[in-house]
């Protein structure tokens, strides 16, 4: 399976960890308990035996056995849908269009294939579809479904790295700009610009202090203009 993996997402720059890999969010998760719960004692992550990601976006989980009996197959989905509902949970965070937010899922494969939605205040996991590997030549148009099921899920990826990715580099920009400098959000074409307020070196700082205020601002000032420039050119075509 790991082989048919690596040929069908080649060409999206999507990254496969895989054997047993400890999942980011699950380690953010289990911080955030400790810290809730005042737990003395280290928490870790969940392991997942593949992780698909692009630029150290985890977009879902998926747990792979070759043999197993019904009591871990059933143990093993459970927790693969809790971690996949987990990633989407800190998904819907993000700055996505509002038109965009239903479209957000997650598609997860563990020889069954579970979508993970939300629906208003509730997560859903449902079937969408069931692998088989042929072991004989009759069973090959069967392994014809599989393929189409795997076509699926590497779409649903790249569509949800398209709308992921510019997101949270909107969200990392804003979180920059806070702790840097406070600036207005782009006026329309037809408005006076609005004066992006700047922190003032002061006579009794020290020499590195200032500096450091001069690199900040002149970073803030770049950020403002490509901005206000990609704003400018929403505005045009629309």
């Amino acid at each position: 399976m790991a082989q048919i993996l690596d040929i069908i997402l080649e060409d999206t720059y999507l990254d496969l960890k895989d054997g047993e890999t400890m999942s980011r969010t699950s380690k953010e998760i289990c911080k955030a308990n400790a810290k809730t719960f005042d737990a003395n004692f280290m928490m870790n992550g969940r392991r997942i035996d593949l992780i698909i990601q692009s630029k150290d976006l985890e977009l879902s989980t998926n747990e792979w056995k070759k043999e197993a009996n019904m009591g871990v197959s059933l143990k093993q989905q459970a927790k693969n849908i809790r971690m996949n509902k987990a990633l989407l949970s800190k998904r819907l965070t993000c700055p996505v269009a509002a038109e965009m937010i239903p479209r957000l899922s997650t598609q997860a494969m563990d020889w069954i294939g579970i979508a993970v939605s939300q629906d208003e205040d509730v997560f859903v996991a449902r079937l969408f579809a069931n692998l088989e590997l042929p072991t004989y030549v009759a069973n090959i148009p069967d392994f014809m479904d599989t393929l189409d099921a795997l076509y699926v899920w590497k779409n649903h990826h790249c569509a949800m790295k398209g709308i992921l990715l510019p997101a949270i580099a909107k969200k990392d920009s804003r979180s920059v700009l806070a702790n840097l400098v406070s600036v207005d959000l782009p006026p329309p074409s037809d408005a006076e610009p609005k004066q992006v307020q700047m922190l003032i070196p002061q006579p009794h700082m020290k020499v590195k202090t200032i500096r450091m205020m001069k690199v900040k601002m002149t970073f803030s000032l770049y950020i403002y203009k490509v901005s206000h420039s990609l704003y400018i050119t929403i505005e045009t075509y629309k």
